[in-house]
Formats: structure tokens, C-alpha cells, sequence
């Protein structure tokens, strides 16, 4: 009976040290990377790829906006900037683009270079 009890202490003790190599090898980038599944490697392309966003805030609308005025769009938009740009998005020359129906440059020019 002895015996039977070191047998069996024994194996319990090879099955766990041979769990904890295992585990380490896990630990692996290489391992790590192949070990991914599909939808997570598209997540890294996505993480991977250049963002750009374009940001536009108007605190009066020309051309017959009959609602009401926007409380803040000028610091919602320079809100919203900020986060895209903590997120890794480029903007549109490098900032919102800002009532930009008082502008002389127009819309137009900024969405040719987008």
C-alpha cells in the first residue's frame, strides 16, 4: 500500500511540473500569435491600419437651418478631436474643421483633400 501511495505522489507530481512547462511555453509571442484565433488577428490588422477622421463642428448652419442653434459644437467637436487623436486617428489638417460656413475656403476644399 505504501508503494501504490509514492506511485501515485509521484505521477501527481510529473503531471504537474509538465503542466507548468507547458504554460510557459504558452508565454511564447511566437506561440502567443499562432495560438490566436481568427477574429482577434483581424483586430490587430485594424489596430495596425492608419486612421483618419474628419471632425466638423458648426454652431450656425447657413442655408436655411430652421432648428434650433447647437449648444457647444465648437467645444464638442474640439472634445471629440482630442479622443480620436488619443485613439491614434490622424485629422483632417490636423484639427477640426470649425463653422466652417464661415469660412472663405469652403467645405468643398476640405473634403477633396480627404
Amino acid at each position: 500500500m505504501p508503494r501504490l501511495i509514492l506511485l501515485l505522489i509521484f505521477l501527481l507530481l510529473t503531471a504537474c511540473a509538465q503542466k507548468s512547462t507547458t504554460e510557459t511555453q504558452y508565454n511564447n509571442p511566437v506561440i502567443q500569435q499562432t495560438l490566436l484565433t481568427e477574429t482577434e488577428r483581424g483586430l490587430l490588422r485594424i489596430d495596425s491600419l492608419q486612421r483618419t477622421a474628419l471632425v466638423i463642428g458648426n454652431s450656425d448652419y447657413a442655408g436655411g437651418f430652421s432648428g434650433t442653434p447647437l449648444k457647444n459644437p465648437v467645444k464638442d467637436a474640439n472634445d471629440l478631436a482630442n479622443a480620436l487623436k488619443k485613439l491614434n486617428f490622424q485629422l483632417v489638417n490636423d484639427a477640426p474643421l470649425l463653422d466652417a460656413n464661415k469660412q472663405r475656403t469652403g467645405a468643398p476644399c476640405y473634403l477633396t483633400t480627404f
